[in-house]
C-alpha cells in the first residue's frame, strides 16, 4: 500500500495538471505544486483549509464539489479569470476547466447512478 501511495504521489507531484484532494468539508488534504502555483500560494497555506477560505471569492465554485458529495456524479466547472493571488496573469486571461470527482475505496471513482 505504501508503495502505491508513494508512486501515486510521485506521479501527481510531477504532472502539469493541477490536482487537489479535498475532504468532505472541502479542506485540502493534498495538492500538487502545479495547483499551488496556479493559486499563487504555497502548498502549506492550503493544507487543512477549506477551498473558499484559501481562495476568497471561490465560494460559488464549492457548490459543484458539494454536489459531487451529495450525488457521486462528477461535476465540471470553468473558472474565468485568474486566482486572486495570481499577479502574473491579467484578469480574464484564463478559462480553466475543473472537474470534481468523488473517490471511494482504493481511489476509484464512485459509480454514478
Amino acid at each position: 500500500m505504501l508503495d502505491e501511495l508513494s508512486t501515486a504521489r510521485r506521479f501527481l507531484d510531477g504532472t502539469p495538471a493541477a490536482v487537489a484532494v479535498l475532504d468532505a468539508n472541502l479542506r485540502h488534504l493534498y495538492l500538487n505544486d502545479t495547483l499551488a502555483r496556479f493559486n499563487g500560494l504555497p502548498v502549506e497555506e492550503h493544507l487543512g483549509r477549506p477551498m473558499p477560505q484559501v481562495l476568497p471569492g471561490s465560494g460559488p465554485s464549492a457548490e459543484p464539489a458539494r454536489e459531487v458529495l451529495r450525488t457521486g456524479a462528477p461535476q465540471t466547472v470553468v473558472f474565468d479569470g485568474r486566482a486572486p493571488y495570481d499577479q502574473a496573469h491579467p484578469a480574464g486571461a484564463a478559462r480553466t476547466p475543473v472537474t470534481f470527482r468523488l473517490l471511494t475505496g482504493r481511489g476509484s471513482p464512485r459509480p454514478t447512478p
